[in-house]
């Protein structure tokens, strides 16, 4: 059965996770901590919207117009999300809108666990790549407009 609303989706990912009482705080966001290290931040974007995200630390220090090139071409090449920069801040996240309402349960945690696995696939090699792309200064004249960052 498809989901109807977020309430709908929050008690879904409550239930696989075995937290009953899952509920998000006034702002519409709540976080999960998978496998004991990786937090994952999920927030409400309206009524049928959430937004699924994964903080990338590391790059905080190398936000030069270089790195944030390389963030974008790495955007042509994902498929579940998108880097992003946190508001008011220069923290770099991984992440991907989910309208639930075009889901069941079954097919809302999938994409929400193909989300954190591209987004956690960027940690470590993936991080290294993204900073010898920005080293390298390939620039953006190729990055096409939908590649560009929102959170």
């Amino acid at each position: 059965m498809a989901l109807e609303n977020m309430r709908d989706a929050v008690q879904a990912i409550g239930r696989r996770t075995g937290i009953t009482d899952l509920t998000p705080n006034a702002d519409g966001v709540f976080e999960l901590v998978i496998g004991g290290f990786l937090p994952v931040f999920f927030q409400d974007v309206g009524e049928t919207e959430l937004e699924v995200q994964i903080r990338v630390p590391g790059l905080e220090n190398t936000l030069n117009n270089d790195m944030m090139s390389a963030l974008l071409r790495a955007n042509l090449d994902t498929q579940h999300g998108r880097f992003g920069l946190e508001p008011g801040t220069n923290k770099v996240v991984f992440g991907g809108r989910i309208n639930v309402t075009s889901h069941n349960e079954d097919s809302l945690m999938r994409t929400i666990d193909a989300i954190i696995k591209e987004g956690a696939s960027w940690n470590g090699n993936g991080l290294e790549a993204l900073k010898q792309d920005a080293r390298a200064g390939s620039g953006s004249e190729n990055v096409m407009s939908e590649t560009l960052m929102r959170v």
